[in-house]
């Protein structure tokens, strides 16, 4: 969210915090009532009740939200699977993660619904690819680094 066009915001000031929540909230809101395809700035901004300006600070587009808060969604349910040590291979992180994915999506059944059946499935699969790659190229780091030590150590 770095944009040279973009002033930099203190994460941990109150009010950004807030400012982001009342923004999130005011899209989930929209959601629920209207297809993502006609959700605007104006709309989440009116909604929030703060300017497109105030928008624009935090996010750049209506997609970028959605990417951002897509991307909070797969690192938790990425948090909420078991520890490399714990599953025997990729396969098993990978069933565990689609579990606990698809857990997530019943229990947010506006924002996921809406979501789904606004997006094509190539839109998903981009929202989706970024981070899941991240997260899986760090547990395969952890798993690599894990087998090396218990290679080293005998094991």
């Amino acid at each position: 969210m770095d944009e040279p066009w973009r002033p930099a915001v203190n994460e941990a000031d109150q009010r950004v915090v807030k400012t982001r929540e009342g923004i999130r909230a005011a899209f989930e809101r929209l959601l629920e009532v209207m297809p993502y395809g006609d959700i605007t700035v104006s709309a989440i901004a009116r909604e929030a009740r703060i300017s497109r300006r105030t928008f624009y600070v935090h996010y750049g587009t209506v997609e970028e939200l959605l990417r951002q808060m897509a991307r909070e969604r797969v690192e938790a349910a990425a948090d909420a699977v078991q520890p490399a040590g714990e599953l025997h291979d990729v396969a098993d992180y990978v069933r565990e993660f689609s579990r606990t994915v698809l857990a997530m999506l019943r229990d947010d059944p506006n924002l996921a619904g809406n979501v789904v059946r606004n997006l094509s499935t190539a839109q998903l699969l981009d929202l989706a690819r970024e981070p899941l790659a991240d997260i899986f190229r760090t547990e395969l780091r952890k798993r690599g680094s894990h087998n090396r030590s218990d290679r080293l150590a005998g094991r």
